[in-house]
């Protein structure tokens, strides 16, 4: 039985073309009992375990659409063309129960959606027909799992608890418990043949689609059961994004100052100086930010493959204060903003989450925008094969990759083919950076960069030292300025070579790149995003590169 016009709210979600399958409300026959709502599922010592939202204790509080583990086979509506992409309910599961499951998974992996509609309701009697027997559902558990589930470490996990659920059943006496694996090893041929069928569609990873419904009524719960209007972004940075004196921070600030319109913004970063602090509670974070952690202590590391060249990043008090928000508020997405803090990805909870690589020239040996020490040769190799092994490792943790060139993107897809990424370039905030004509009069270069990194520094003394003096040949009166944050020691020592200024921080680079003629693009040695390249485009400033149109 059904509510009247329960249809249309189903039918009105397959105006989208990805959503495969569209699950109602379910009432038991007496109409006033809940009988089924939003299904979750999470894999748990060596089992996949499912629940409905009835089973949570809090009755029927889910009232817009949501998410969902599986559409209920007896109350589903689905696409009948991806239906049959999908070759239908598979065979195996005869004579009944988790066939709908089944679908619903393989639709999930497959890309598509599968959602719960509370907003349609139908009175269910349930099993009316048919009596409960467990081992038949082990059966069909066993076949899910040995047909669908492709995580290494959740595969592994499974096998090596199966002798324990042999011995001493699982939800079951230990009987019924073998009677269903014998019986699911009866098709265990046919439930690989489509394992290995499925293999090429799958494009979503099994914790992804678990975790999915998991985090949304988890928030949901933490949220008093009120429905939010904004998404919460936890963004992870290896500094604080303020104050604006390096392109990092200017590219991090004005991306979330724009997405802090739509989004609850948290902020979580690693602390290195004491005014740190002090910018915290600057209007213009506190405008962009719901709430700031900031971390100033690091701690030892003691695994052998952590890369040495992270372990200043590295803090045991960091991964306590990314449990505690994670257990406090309602996390919609994390945000990691540095290679460095990548083994934070271990404990990230049931979010999703998304990476930015602003350089992956870390991975190659030759062009590693970290400075090398011919001194210890044989170290440096071995930390960097343990970099590559880190980011291999972690890598598999994330749901996105973000890269911020081409040649990024290049790497990325050669390094890691499976995973998820997409190029974003780099913009420059054209309300703060307006154009500017050039008059050629002003015969002056500027240089700008975060000098600790090393690229930077390493392309201003080189074009300091072997560019600058040609130039100086052919218009006497040229000056460079080396504008940014942090001058190291070989950076201010440049100063001593005539035209070259070294001016260091200042509050906002304009008024220098207003000023400049020529803005010096040198970098050898890292890949990554050039975004004050961009920047001085919009000031009319033309790039100083080689006669070849290369990086210097």
């Amino acid at each position: 039985m059904v509510s009247r016009g329960f249809l249309d709210p189903l039918k009105a979600h397959f105006k989208d073309p990805e959503v495969f399958a569209v699950s109602p409300k379910l009432y038991y026959w007496d109409m006033k009992s809940f009988n089924y709502g939003m299904h979750m599922g999470k894999f748990k010592d060596g089992y996949l375990n499912l629940w409905n939202e009835a089973e949570t204790g809090n009755s029927d509080k889910v009232s817009q659409t949501s998410p969902t583990v599986f559409a209920v086979g007896g109350a589903m509506c689905f696409r009948k063309k991806d239906f049959l992409w999908m070759g239908g309910f598979d065979d195996i599961y005869r004579p009944n129960c988790w066939e709908d499951i089944d679908v619903s998974y393989r639709a999930q992996k497959r890309g598509l959606k599968v959602l719960y509609e509370p907003n349609s309701i139908m009175y269910h009697k349930g099993a009316a027909t048919l009596n409960y027997v467990r081992h038949k559902e082990i059966k069909n558990e066993l076949l899910f799992m040995w047909k669908n589930l492709r995580d290494n470490n959740m595969v592994l996990s499974h096998f090596n608890n199966l002798p324990k659920f042999l011995l001493k059943g699982r939800h079951s006496t230990r009987l019924t418990f073998l009677i269903g694996y014998v019986w699911a090893l009866n098709y265990i041929i046919p439930a690989l043949v489509n394992r290995f069928k499925e293999f090429r569609y799958a494009e979503v990873k099994d914790k992804r689609v678990l975790d999915r419904s998991l985090l949304y009524y988890r928030n949901f719960m933490r949220n008093n059961f009120v429905h939010s209007d904004k998404k919460t972004v936890l963004l992870i940075t290896p500094f604080i994004p303020y104050p604006l004196n390096s392109g990092g921070k200017i590219r991090m600030y004005n991306l979330y100052k724009r997405l802090s319109k739509n989004y609850d913004i948290v902020l979580l970063s690693l602390a290195h100086h004491e005014k740190d602090s002090e910018y915290a509670k600057s209007n213009s974070m506190k405008d962009i930010f719901k709430e700031i952690h900031l971390i100033d202590r690091q701690t030892k590391v003691n695994e052998f493959l952590f890369p040495n060249r992270y372990r200043h990043s590295f803090s045991s008090f960091l991964i306590e204060k990314l449990n505690e928000i994670q257990g406090r508020l309602s996390i919609d997405l994390a945000h990691i903003e540095s290679n460095e803090l990548l083994y934070l990805t271990r404990f990230v909870k049931h979010i999703p989450i998304v990476y930015t690589e602003h350089d992956i020239s870390i991975l190659s040996p030759h062009k590693s925008y970290y400075k090398k020490n011919t001194r210890y040769v044989l170290p440096g190799i071995i930390d960097y094969m343990k970099i590559v092994h880190s980011h291999n490792s972690f890598y598999k943790n994330l749901d996105k990759i973000i890269v911020l060139s081409k040649e990024d993107m290049r790497v990325v897809r050669v390094f890691s083919p499976n995973s998820d990424f997409s190029y974003v370039p780099t913009g420059v905030d054209i309300e703060h950076f307006e154009f500017k004509d050039k008059t050629g009069r002003d015969k002056s270069l500027i240089f700008v960069g975060h000098y600790p990194h090393y690229p930077n520094e390493e392309a201003a003394v080189y074009f300091c030292r072997k560019i600058f003096p040609l130039i100086k040949k052919l218009i006497p009166e040229a000056t460079v300025k080396l504008v940014g944050s942090g001058p190291t020691e070989n950076v201010l020592r440049l100063s001593s070579i005539k035209g070259v200024e070294v001016i260091g921080d200042v509050p906002d680079v304009k008024p220098y790149l207003h000023n400049a003629s020529l803005f010096v693009c040198a970098s050898r040695v890292d890949i990554g995003s050039y975004g004050y390249r961009d920047t001085c485009c919009i000031y009319n400033a033309r790039l100083l590169r080689d006669r070849c149109g290369k990086r210097l």
